[in-house]
């Protein structure tokens, strides 16, 4: 009776997402703002505690049961690690070189991330949770880790997970039906360009997440109201107006990076400054990865450009959707002149 009681009570607390949101966005401020490292990690697992129950909010269907189990089970063996790290820092253990450690902390902070070679678990969570939280698992859970890597000397293992990240997100979202697989291959090529602009500049890091947020958003918004999972899902659905088409294409290339789309911005921001930094190879890798993964955002494209159909009824379905997405229209614009101005204002 008890055990009733009390799971009425907690999914009671599922319903109310909205405090659960406020509350990861604290203990994201407690993780950026926090001047200790135990501080840090006590953020990091209030981040932990109030994103699982999101995770949960479906408890009828096992596989958001199963995918909440795989992060927090991920999540706390990461947080272990890293509070073992921390510890063994603290007491300045003789045995044991401090960039070793560094090293260590690198480690359980890119398993938090779910970049490369530690991704596997990535792929399996995002492919089974709701756009909601497909959204928050790839951009404002990236926060915390990202800003703490800043703080780090950048080493070896932060190149050669910014390479292995570049290369399986790329090819391996060629042969994906899954519309979620697709974002998280996308999300695993876009976490190297973050890793090449942590170790650059901590600016364009900014900007890049800024960017990157919102074309997120964006797309991610677009699936979840018209409850796509998969690629054929797309060729199948007729009934979008021109606009919606156009603004999806729209925001499909400016997260592939195409000009003069706002994605194209952070990129180039990048481009540039690896150029003045040397890494000429690295910029071709890069090219390479950008033209690929440019191979399937035009399979998301393509539905919208074949499946063109002349319906001129009003439809009041789409109204408040098509409003909608004309303010995101105008707000993209908005940012790309405002870039631009900045951009020609700090050339000058």
């Amino acid at each position: 009776m008890m055990n009733m009681i009390f799971f009425k009570k907690f999914m009671q607390l599922l319903s109310l997402n909205k405090y659960f949101y406020l509350m990861l966005i604290f203990s994201m401020m407690i993780i950026i703002s926090s001047s200790s490292w135990l501080g840090v990690w006590l953020g990091m697992e209030m981040n932990l505690l109030f994103f699982v129950p999101l995770l949960m909010n479906n408890m009828k269907m096992s596989k958001y049961t199963n995918s909440s189990m795989i992060y927090y089970i991920i999540q706390v063996g990461s947080s272990s690690m890293l509070l073992m790290f921390i510890l063994m820092m603290k007491i300045n253990l003789i045995l044991m070189d401090i960039n070793v450690l560094i090293i260590l902390l690198q480690i359980s902070l890119i398993f938090k991330l779910g970049a490369s070679p530690f991704h596997w678990w990535f792929m399996k969570v995002m492919n089974s949770i709701s756009w909601k939280n497909l959204f928050i698992l790839s951009t404002l859970q990236k926060i915390g880790p990202l800003f703490l890597l800043i703080n780090m000397n950048v080493s070896f293992l932060i190149y050669f997970s910014m390479l292995l990240s570049g290369l399986i997100g790329s090819f391996l979202g060629f042969n994906q039906i899954s519309l979620k697989l697709i974002m998280s291959y996308s999300s695993l090529n876009h976490m190297s360009w973050m890793f090449m602009s942590l170790m650059i500049d901590f600016y364009i890091l900014l900007i890049y997440l800024m960017i990157y947020f919102f074309n997120n958003l964006v797309i991610c918004m677009f699936f979840y109201y018209l409850n796509f999972n998969y690629l054929n899902q797309v060729y199948m659905f007729n009934n979008m107006s021109y606009f919606m088409k156009f603004l999806m294409m729209m925001m499909f290339l400016s997260m592939a990076g195409i000009p003069p789309m706002i994605g194209f911005l952070p990129k180039f921001f990048v481009f540039v400054l690896m150029i003045k930094n040397l890494f000429y190879i690295e910029c071709l890798i890069f090219i390479i990865y950008t033209l690929v993964v440019l191979f399937y955002y035009m399979n998301l494209m393509l539905p919208l450009m074949l499946t063109l159909k002349f319906n001129l009824k009003f439809n009041l379905n789409y109204l408040s959707l098509n409003f909608y997405y004309f303010l995101i229209f105008m707000l993209n614009i908005f940012m790309m002149m405002l870039i631009y101005m900045l951009l020609i204002f700090y050339c000058n």
